[in-house]
């Protein structure tokens, strides 16, 4: 991330998911830009709960709560009026203007700025693409012989750990967890997440080593965000188009792979199932999910993916899938 001053004022740049952010202080994780990049969504950060230039919107009635609750507090509760406001259980709240192109964000102790990161470029800006005409996916991907090859599936599913291990075997790394994807002619574009890749300690002592080990993100959040420059893990700047989705299956006991290709219509269905966000539609992004996911599904080839539950095994494995 790059920072500059403007007006008197010091603003640092940044991209991720083909977005050019300026924000008033660092985002950690993001590429770098050129200082004469405009920008495409301005970032206010504001910690410690300052709301001062908040738009504040009617709260008779939210657009969403979630059914998931800790003590009593749903995970996330989202207010629609000039704008929306994403309220997270454990403290951290997010404007997004109704055009995507304005986010502010507030947080408290105990969040810091890395947890309010970890927000901002996860579901905050995944909302923020749709908005924009963007699908993304809940999805984490590679680039082999110039195809990105993504793999999605619920949580715990070995999204990113594959990801990393492809990196670790020297295929540049395309994005983590949110892959958006555009419509080009007769192929469907992965587009550049940001050069950072989030595990669980165990994931990342078993692709990259203890010798390789990061800090959690915080207190808060025990997920390792990897620098892949600091691993030695090349990371595609650029859109590429994909060849094939995986779709991750349950893991079985020992080691090894299944791969079993899928029809077109069974890959659209499991893209619909893996759309980020998808809770927080409405009809109008709803109508524009579906137009695009059915294109995309002719253009692309789906395979369901099985792999053993030995996290040792995992480089091995990629290594057999893609030689």
């Amino acid at each position: 991330m790059t920072g500059q001053t403007v007006s008197g004022q010091t603003v640092f740049r940044g991209a991720a998911f083909g977005l050019v952010l300026e924000s008033n202080i660092p985002v950690a994780g993001m590429s770098s830009v050129d200082a004469a990049c405009s920008a495409d969504v301005y970032v206010e950060m504001v910690p410690d709960g300052g709301e001062s230039a908040w738009h504040q919107p009617d709260r008779a009635e939210p657009w969403y709560r979630s059914l998931d609750e800790d003590a009593g507090v749903p995970w996330l509760t989202v207010w629609k009026g000039d704008g929306y406001l994403f309220e997270y259980g454990e403290g951290a709240r997010f404007w997004v203007s109704a055009d995507a192109t304005r986010i502010r964000a507030t947080w408290t102790s105990p969040l810091v700025a890395a947890d309010a990161a970890t927000f901002l470029l996860g579901p905050v800006l995944a909302f923020a693409l749709r908005l924009r005409g963007t699908i993304p996916l809940h999805a984490s991907g590679a680039v082999i012989d110039g195809r990105a090859v993504l793999f999605v599936g619920p949580a715990g599913a070995g999204k990113s750990t594959t990801a990393a291990a492809l990196g670790r075997l020297g295929h540049a790394v395309v994005s983590d967890d949110v892959v958006p994807i555009d419509l080009a002619g007769p192929s469907v574009l992965a587009r550049p997440g940001y050069p950072r890749l989030s595990l669980w300690r165990d994931a990342s002592d078993a692709v990259f080593g203890r010798a390789g080990a990061v800090p959690p993100v915080s207190a808060v959040y025990d997920k390792r965000a990897i620098d892949l420059q600091a691993v030695g893990v090349r990371f595609s700047h650029e859109p590429v188009p994909i060849e094939t989705i995986f779709v991750l299956g349950e893991r079985f006991s020992g080691t090894g792979t299944a791969r079993v290709p899928m029809s077109r219509r069974a890959g659209a269905m499991a893209l619909v199932a893996n759309t980020f966000g998808a809770y927080l539609l409405d009809r109008d992004l709803r109508v524009r999910e579906f137009d695009v996911v059915s294109a995309a599904a002719q253009r692309v080839t789906f395979c369901e993916l099985r792999v053993g539950d030995r996290l040792g095994d995992v480089a091995r494995s990629c290594s057999e899938l893609f030689a």
